[in-house]
């Protein structure tokens, strides 16, 4: 096998001048004949020396690993699903934010005049009994309820409301022309709507509208639950290989005022050289030995989950080779991350029940 370059990083902390650049810089110094970066007080540094990857010694861990498939415990599942807490709290917040506005626009809105087969029809005429301000306004115009008395040819009263932008309270106890839902007793002034939010493609559009933002909140939570799942099965199914560091590189974002990183790694999948990336907080751990170990997708070999990526919490049991959380700290983490899912998931559940009418908020 050919020899290449080990670009391992090793943390070196930097006093003096270097110890005051907490913002990484954006390409790589050289200084003395080294190449390095400055991450938030600390300098990496390229080592450059000739290594034959295949001469590199296995980590001990290595000989833990069985499988493939292999043993995982599910607080390990839970972990890769719950472990980047910034955009899951996102996410949640836009999906749950969102539907708030979507159980109101959904309450004040007739379904009924949505249906592809409603067909009005002339009615006759009925007695506006009411015609009241409600609080809600479009465009600057007050919505009003206009209650209608009807009185069929057996002599049977029907009541029912309809909604407009206009006052018709000095018209209140006259008889008004009225139409009908067709096979029903629906009926409405002409011009009104049965629902608050006016005509029915202005209900519409104001729905998509409303839309936007759980759709975008559960686009956040559906990558990270598809990141999850895939790491857990790289970790279950993957083929485990040893991989070099070759380079580490700002993403440009920062979570909690510390950098998310991208490191590179160098790895062999069946005698073919690949590169993959992973990106994380904590490259201390992620570049702290000359090699590491990574569970690779032999079909996807792009497709890497590098082993300590996990918290120290979280490790290969020896003699099982069973992945399991091994720290209380870490098990009160999980739990309490599970614990935010939960009860996001709850509220998400009970905004979606009300939008059916599955569900109505308790009366104070």
């Amino acid at each position: 096998m050919s020899r290449d370059f080990d670009d391992t990083l090793s943390p070196k902390d930097v006093f003096g001048n270097d110890a005051s650049q907490s913002v990484f810089s954006g390409k790589n110094n050289a200084e003395n004949g080294e190449d390095f970066i400055v991450v938030d007080g600390k300098r990496y540094v390229r080592e450059k020396t000739p290594v034959d990857i295949s001469q590199v010694p296995d980590p001990e861990v290595m000989r833990e690993i069985k499988g493939p498939p292999r043993q995982i415990s599910p607080l390990v599942f839970l972990w890769l699903l719950c472990t980047d807490t910034v955009p899951i709290i996102f996410g949640w917040f836009f999906a749950c934010f969102g539907m708030i506005f979507v159980c109101v626009v959904t309450a004040n809105i007739n379904w009924q005049e949505f249906s592809p087969f409603a067909r009005w029809e002339k009615s006759g005429t009925a007695v506006l009994i009411s015609s009241e301000s409600t609080n809600l306004s479009m465009n600057d115009a007050k919505i009003y309820k206009h209650t209608l008395e009807k009185i069929d040819a057996t002599g049977q009263k029907h009541t029912g409301e309809c909604f407009s932008s206009t006052d018709m309270s000095p018209r209140v106890g006259e008889e008004m022309e009225v139409e009908c839902l067709k096979g029903t007793e629906t009926y409405r002034i002409p011009g009104t709507s049965l629902g608050k939010m006016g005509s029915i493609r202005t209900s519409f559009l104001i729905l998509i509208f409303v839309l936007i933002f759980p759709i975008v909140g559960m686009c956040f939570l559906l990558s990270q639950i598809r990141k999850g799942v895939r790491n857990w099965w790289l970790i279950k199914y993957g083929e485990v290989a040893k991989g070099l560091v070759t380079d580490v590189s700002p993403t440009g974002t920062r979570i909690n005022e510390q950098p998310v990183m991208q490191v590179t790694y160098e790895y062999y999948v069946r005698g073919e050289k690949f590169l993959g990336t992973m990106a994380s907080m904590n490259i201390d751990r992620l570049t702290d030995g000359k090699c590491e170990v990574l569970f690779v997708n032999t079909e996807k070999p792009k497709n890497i989950f590098v082993l300590d990526f996990f918290p120290k919490g979280i490790r290969v049991e020896e003699g099982t080779g069973v992945i399991k959380v091994h720290s209380f700290l870490t098990f009160l983490n999980i739990m309490f991350k599970s614990l935010i899912w939960l009860v996001f998931c709850g509220i998400f559940l009970l905004e979606l029940a009300f939008c059916f009418g599955l569900w109505k908020f308790p009366s104070l």
